[in-house]
This record gives C-alpha cells, sequence and structure tokens, in this order.
C-alpha cells in the first residue's frame, strides 16, 4: 500500500506541473482549458494503471497456491473514457487441470478480446441510438479531448451484441413469467395505482324496460 501511496503522489505533482505550465504558456481559456483537461486525463491514464497492477500484486498474495500456478505476466490494453491504457497483469495454470486464467480479468468481469471498458462501452451504445455510427464515433473523441477513437463500425457490432443480450434477457423473462408463472420483483413500491378502463359496469339500480338491469 505503501507504494501505491507514494505512486499516488508522483502523479499529482506531475499534474500539478502540467497545470503550471498551462497556466504560464496558454494564451486563452481554451487552450489552458484543454491543457488542464489532458493533464487530468494522463494522470487518470496512471492512476488507473497503478490501481490495476496494485488489485493484480494483491490476488497474487491471496489465491490458492496450491491450485493456481504464476506462470508469467501478460500486457493488456483498454480505451477507457480518459484513453488507452496498457498494463500487465498475471497468467495463472490450474492444478490439475492445465485451465489458463487471467486472476485480474475475471475479478473485473472484462472478456478475453475486449477492447474498451464498460463506461465507453456504455456511452457508446447509448449515443448509437440518438444519432449515426460514424457522428456517435465522432462525438465521443470530441466530448473526450481525442482520448476516445473508436470505428464506426466497432460501434456497430458492440450495439449488434448488446441488442443480442438485450433479446435473451426479454426471452427469459418472457418465458419465466407466462410459462414459469413467475412475477418479477418490483424495484420500489408504489404510493398508488391508477387504473383506466375502455368500459366499467356498474350494477344498476332498477330494471330497463327489456328487463335487464341498466349499466
Amino acid at each position: 500500500m505503501k507504494d501505491v501511496i507514494r505512486r499516488i503522489g508522483e502523479i499529482t505533482l506531475q499534474l500539478a506541473r502540467v497545470v503550471e505550465k498551462a497556466l504560464w504558456e496558454a494564451p486563452d481559456f481554451r487552450a489552458l482549458e484543454v491543457a488542464v483537461v489532458r493533464g487530468a486525463q494522463e494522470a487518470a491514464r496512471q492512476l488507473l494503471v497503478t490501481a490495476l497492477e496494485a488489485l493484480d500484486r494483491q490476488l497474487m498474495e491471496q489465491r490458492d497456491r496450491r491450485q493456481l500456478k504464476c506462470v508469467n505476466q501478460q500486457p493488456r490494453s483498454l480505451i477507457t473514457w480518459v484513453g488507452e491504457i496498457q498494463w500487465e497483469r498475471r497468467y495463472y495454470q490450474e492444478r490439475p487441470s492445465g485451465a489458463r486464467r487471467f486472476l485480474l480479468d475475471e475479478v473485473l468481469g472484462l472478456a478475453p478480446r475486449q477492447r474498451y471498458s464498460p463506461l465507453v462501452q456504455e456511452f457508446g451504445i447509448q449515443l448509437c441510438t440518438q444519432v449515426p455510427f460514424a457522428a456517435a464515433a465522432d462525438w465521443l473523441e470530441r466530448v473526450s479531448c481525442g482520448a476516445v477513437r473508436l470505428s464506426a463500425m466497432a460501434l456497430w457490432a458492440d450495439v449488434q451484441a448488446a441488442g443480442a443480450r438485450a433479446d435473451e434477457a426479454a426471452k427469459a423473462q418472457r418465458e419465466a413469467v407466462f410459462e414459469r408463472g413467475e412475477i418479477p420483483p418490483g424495484s420500489r413500491p408504489a404510493a398508488a395505482v391508477d387504473l383506466e378502463f375502455d368500459e366499467l359496469l356498474v350494477r344498476g339500480r332498477r330494471r330497463g324496460p327489456d328487463g335487464q338491469k341498466e349499466r
């Protein structure tokens, strides 16, 4: 933990130097804003890598050494909201099956070929529901000051995958409700319930000329 704290201090000092330089060199507010944002993005990238490496080291120390053999370290990269980061995580082999595992990836829920972070993925999919894929890719790059650069085809593929997952989830929910009779849990209690009817039958006080009760 001391190494992590020392590293955080170094990153903070680097950011302070970036801000100081921008204050002296930026000709206007826009240039100052861009310099500070990009400096903060660089600091955030280093903080993410520091956190990932610390968690990977913790997983190594807490693992069952009889079941998991640490083989080596392998690199991985990911496009995050503050830009692309690269780090190394430990590769393990199970005993006696020989199965290969990356504990860090498993804990964080990162798929083997996942190219960008869940936050970027979430925002990209939402944006693609509002504008075309090419425009979404352009906006992602603009609002992130160039930190997030994805192709339109990458966004399209991710939207297709998200749609397939949503379709499977909806299918499973329909089967649970209409075939097995399971009642889905509510997210919050309702203070009041409003009901609307096209036609409401009310018992009549008297019968009409035809002998039927009036409605």
